[in-house]
């Protein structure tokens, strides 16, 4: 049995704990076994553990290719392996004496698919658990809990610190969902209970068998022996449990979740219910942290259902071949919207689709305008539902390309367009590029207004952001602006932009709560391209990407525009915060450099003004502001959404 043990790794903060899991994973080695380590989207971690490890012949470094996460990192790993079975080992385990003999008799069961090992916890404190832990909930901490199936038995699903599975497993059924699973520190997951599910539906002989032969000790360290741990944990449970079931379309799909807790949780309580009438001073906390965690467990999973049915749709078109997805949502008004698909279609080498959102199916104006146009590289998809994310999302879905570039239909793409956004993906954790905008006219005075006072044009210098104070080659640093990147204002605009399509699967697309069409009438590409710095990724400015984009040209329309400026920038802001607690502190102390920005006459903002600008478009663009973040509550109410 060939046998490469897999352990993946995101901080160097655990570098002794993943030492010693490598130690105890080469004792019982096989000859032909190899060990891999996979460094999550951390390259000075990488750098330390390639010295430490390049005498070890049994260790092979990877860094991980795909989506951030440990999803990605172990689907790096499958993709670069040939060994018969997998072993995943987390980097805060250690693995028992016996495992390979337990193992490999195991497999000797030709429908073994998956051997789900035994995880012990191996508490930091030297108390051991905390006596106010209820023992049915070891799966909070990654281990092992009351109510399990005895070692020999079947399982829906193996925990990730101890699993072994065969490699013909991934190419019958396809890899960890890379939407599901722990990023970095935050307590996500779902990826192994997705792999059974799929695993039972398309390969119904397969087993997953538990083997308490197959023992990993998983160190649980003091911050997750806290009751503030435990209840996050089970929110973000129930969160990866809502998509769990929106992409199984089923609620039998958390059977397994559903008995739990109405057998082994409920005969807990009842068993601590008579320990307190026995005088057990631990029982009583104990109920009341079941209580919690059942709670916030419900709590997340009912906040995040109509989140997730979103995000199953997202991921519903895989990539097929083609390179770009130019998505153009529309309601149809636009004279220039045939000029704007057919300069994309005649001026690239990239095999491309143009993916025409209708916005507004039932006018038909969409087809009527597009009705010249024949081209197999065209495709209409309708989203009567009226709001710019939402008909983005619905391109999202419909995409078939790995990247997924947005303009929109008042734009006019140069040659060339397409081609130079996609050479930014040049380097794998670029998550997204925005081109430079510059206006079609300048003839009126609101267009030379808003050009000179506002603008999109972000330069001709190719800039990058998120690798802290240094850039790529061929890249500078970007400029950072005082509120950097909480308002995401220095990076580029919604009608030049583009993301590889998993990304904005993972970050479940543009926030619906955003954007022209809902109360708030913009922000959403604001809040992306902030997801992007966020989330680890870098993002790139790339002015070869050349759009030229019909400003307004008449005081009416410049009035409407700005007043969405200024709601959708403090929207987006409010977003940040109500959505994200970690970063509400970073939200309150951007706001004096903020409100600076806004109201002092020599900040960047308002300093370039042309001296004939009306002041009364300040003013309106100023009222947005204040207006925003009631207008980003009323639609989050309105819609139930973040």
């Amino acid at each position: 049995m060939r046998l490469e043990i897999v352990i993946c790794t995101y901080t160097e903060h655990r570098s002794h704990l993943l030492e010693a899991c490598v130690a105890s994973a080469i004792k019982e080695l096989p000859e032909a076994g190899r060990i891999t380590i996979v460094v999550d989207h951390a390259v000075a971690h990488a750098q330390a553990l390639g010295k430490r490890y390049r005498h070890t012949p049994q260790v092979r470094l990877m860094e991980n290719t795909r989506q951030r996460g440990l999803s990605g990192a172990r689907n790096t790993a499958i993709a670069a392996s040939t060994a018969e079975v997998l072993l995943f080992v987390d980097d805060d385990a250690i693995l028992q004496e016996g495992w390979f003999e337990a193992l490999a008799s195991r497999f000797e069961d030709p429908n073994a698919a998956i051997i789900a090992g035994a995880v012990l916890p191996d508490w930091e404190s030297a108390t051991g658990a905390p006596r106010w832990f209820p023992p049915e909930f070891g799966w909070v901490v990654g281990c092992d809990y009351t109510g399990m199936a005895a070692s020999g038995s079947e399982v829906r699903n193996p925990i990730g610190a101890c699993m072994a599975i065969r490699r013909e497993v991934f190419a019958g059924i396809g890899l960890f969902a890379e939407g599901l699973g722990r990023i970095g520190s935050h307590p996500v997951g779902g990826e192994e209970t997705d792999l059974g599910i799929r695993l039972r539906r398309q390969m119904p002989d397969a087993r997953i068998i538990r083997d308490a032969g197959i023992t990993v000790s998983h160190f649980v360290p003091q911050a997750r022996a806290r009751v503030s741990y435990m209840l996050r944990r089970c929110f973000w449970e129930g969160r990866s449990k809502a998509l769990l079931q929106a992409r199984d379309s089923g609620p039998r799909s958390l059977g397994a979740e559903r008995t739990h807790v109405l057998t082994t949780v409920r005969r807990a309580v009842l068993a601590d219910v008579r320990s307190m009438v026995g005088g057990d001073r631990s029982a009583f906390p104990r109920n009341l942290v079941r209580l919690a965690a059942v709670c916030a467990a419900g709590a997340g999973f009912a906040t995040s259902r109509r989140q997730h049915r979103r995000q199953a749709l997202l991921e519903g078109s895989p990539h097929l071949g083609v390179d770009v997805t130019v998505c153009i949502a529309t309601l149809g008004r636009s004279r220039a919207l045939a000029e704007t698909v057919r300069a994309i279609l005649t001026h690239t080498l990239a095999a491309v689709e143009v993916l025409v959102v209708d916005n507004d199916p039932r006018s038909g104006r969409v087809h009527s305008a597009l009705e010249g146009l024949h081209d197999p590289r065209l495709r209409i998809v309708t989203e009567p539902r009226k709001g710019l994310s939402l008909a983005r999302n619905r391109g999202i879905s419909a995409a078939r390309g790995r990247v997924v570039a947005f303009t929109d239909d008042d734009a006019h793409p140069q040659p060339g367009w397409i081609d130079a956004l996609l050479s930014a993906f040049s380097d794998p954790v670029v998550g997204g590029v925005t081109g430079r905008v510059i206006p079609m006219s300048t003839a009126t005075d609101e267009e030379r207004w808003f050009e000179e006072a506002i603008g999109f044009d972000k330069g001709e210098t190719r800039n990058e952001w998120g690798r802290g104070n240094i850039a790529a080659s061929g890249w500078q640093r970007g400029r950072r602006g005082p509120v950097y990147p909480i308002a995401a204002g220095e990076f580029g605009s919604g009608n030049n932009m583009a993301f590889p399509r998993a990304f904005l699967v993972e970050q479940h697309g543009f926030a619906e709560t955003l954007g022209a069409g809902s109360l708030t009438r913009g922000g959403e590409d604001l809040d992306v391209f902030r997801r992007v710095i966020l989330a680890g990724r870098v993002l790139r400015y790339e002015p070869a990407a050349l759009v030229k984009h019909q400003h307004r040209d008449t005081l009416p329309a410049l009035r409407t525009q700005l007043f969405g400026y200024g709601t959708g920038m403090a929207a987006n802001v409010t977003r940040l915060a109500a959505t994200s607690p970690r970063h509400i502190v970073a939200v309150l102390r951007s706001l004096p450099a903020g409100l600076r920005m806004l109201l002092a006459k020599d900040s960047a903002k308002n300093s370039q003004r042309p001296g004939d600008y009306p002041h009364a478009l300040v003013w309106i663009e100023r009222l947005g502001y204040v207006a925003g973040p009631v207008l980003y509550l009323l639609e989050a109410v309105r819609t139930g959404l973040g």
